[in-house]
C-alpha cells in the first residue's frame, strides 16, 4: 500500500471512529467511559477500506463517511458482545470492555452501538429510500449473526457434522457484515453513478435484486474464508498456540478441526512443524475454496466489487512455508 494510498485510508477511518464517537456519547451518559475506553484503540477500519475501494473516483464525503461509520459501528457493536461471550480479556492490546468494566457494561455498551447505527443512518442526508435499504440490510445482517453466534457456542469437535456447521457459523456470524459493508457500498455506488435516476426504489430492477443475492452469498464466502485466516493466526507463531483460550478449551476452529481428521483426540496431538505445516496447508485449501466461490458468484456483478474481493483474499490469506520460508520458524 503505497503512502498516498494508506494516509487516504487513515484519514478515511478517523473520521469515520470521530463521527460514530460524537453520536454515541449524546446518550451514553454512564457508559460513555467504557465507550471511550473500547475506542481508544481503533481496529484497522477494514469495512471502510472495503466500501472507499468499490467507490472508487465515484464519491460524496458525506454519504461515504456515513456509509462507512454505520458499518464499523455495528462492527464493534459485534467485537463488544464477542468478547464477553467468548470471555477474551485483550482487544487492540487494551482489557476488553467486559474485563475492566463487568459483563453489564459489555452487554449495555454492545446494544447501544447497534442503536448508534441506526441514529447515525437515520439522521444522514442520505436520500430515504437509500436509508430504508441500508437499515433492512443491517436488521439483517444483525439477525444473521447473532444466528451464527449462537450456533459457534454450541459446537462439538465430536460432532460427524461439525465442518458443516463451523461454515455455517462463520457465513452468518463473519459473513453476514461483509455482506452488509458490501451492499451497502452497492447501493451508495449505484446512488452517487446517477443520482438523477438511481436504481434505489421501492421495487427495484430484477437485476439489481440478483446482483444484491450475489453480493450476499459472495459475503457468506468471504466470511468463511476470513474466519480460517482469523482461526489460524495463532498457528503461525505456535510458540504461544498451547497457551490460547481456543486450544485449551477445545473451541471449535479451522485447526482444529483438521486435527480431528488426523487423530482422535487432537488436543493431545505433538504440535510439531510438520504437523503444523499440514494443518496450515489445508486449511489454506480450504480457505482459498472459500475465496474463490466469492469470486465466482461475482462473475456478473460490478468489477469493482469483483477486484474489492480479490484483493481482500491477497490481503487476509492463509500463508506457510511455501510462501515464506520464515512464516514457521517459530514453530516449536
Amino acid at each position: 500500500m503505497s503512502g498516498n494510498t494508506e494516509g487516504i485510508r487513515k484519514n478515511l477511518h478517523e473520521r469515520v471512529i470521530k463521527k460514530i464517537i460524537d453520536v454515541a456519547v449524546i446518550n451514553a451518559g454512564a457508559l460513555e467511559l467504557p465507550l471511550r475506553h473500547h475506542f481508544q484503540a481503533p481496529g484497522k477500519g477494514s469495512r471502510s477500506q472495503l466500501i472507499k475501494t468499490i467507490q472508487g473516483e465515484i464519491t460524496n464525503e458525506e454519504f461515504l463517511t456515513t456509509v462507512c461509520a454505520v458499518c464499523e459501528c455495528i462492527h464493534e457493536a459485534s467485537l463488544v458482545h464477542d468478547d464477553l461471550q467468548d470471555r477474551d480479556e485483550v482487544r487492540r492490546s487494551n482489557p476488553t470492555v467486559w474485563k475492566k468494566f463487568g459483563d453489564d457494561a459489555a452487554i449495555l455498551l454492545g446494544d447501544h452501538l447497534i442503536v448508534c447505527a441506526s441514529t447515525i443512518l437515520l439522521s444522514s442526508h442520505l436520500p430515504d429510500q437509500a436509508k430504508l435499504m441500508i437499515q433492512g440490510f443491517m436488521n439483517e445482517a444483525v439477525s444473521k449473526a447473532t444466528n451464527g453466534q449462537f450456533t459457534q457456542l454450541g459446537l462439538e469437535i465430536g460432532n460427524s457434522n461439525v465442518a458443516h456447521f463451523y461454515q455455517e457459523s462463520a457465513a452468518n456470524k463473519t459473513g453476514a457484515f461483509f455482506a452488509f459493508t458490501m451492499k451497502s457500498a452497492y447501493v451508495l455506488k449505484s446512488l452517487l453513478r446517477s443520482p438523477a435516476d438511481h436504481p434505489i426504489s421501492n421495487e427495484l430492477p430484477a437485476a439489481i435484486r440478483q446482483d444484491l443475492k450475489a453480493i450476499e452469498l459472495a459475503g457468506q464466502n468471504l466470511g468463511i474464508g476470513y474466519q480460517i485466516y482469523n482461526d489460524c493466526k495463532n498457528l503461525t507463531n505456535a510458540k504461544t498456540f498451547f497457551a490460547t483460550r481456543d486450544w485449551q478449551q477445545q473451541i471449535v476452529t479451522a485447526p482444529l478441526i483438521i486435527l480431528s481428521k488426523m487423530v482422535d483426540e487432537p488436543t493431545k496431538i505433538p504440535l510439531n512443524v510438520g504437523i503444523a505445516e499440514r494443518v496450515l496447508n489445508q486449511c489454506k485449501e480450504w480457505q482459498s475454496k472459500a475465496y474463490a466461490d466469492a469470486e465466482l458468484i461475482l462473475q456478473n456483478v460490478d468489477p469493482s466489487i469483483l477486484e474489492t474481493v480479490k484483493q481482500f483474499g491477497i490481503r487476509f490469506r492463509i500463508r506457510t512455508r511455501a510462501d515464506s520460508a520464515e512464516n514457521l520458524s517459530a514453530i516449536l
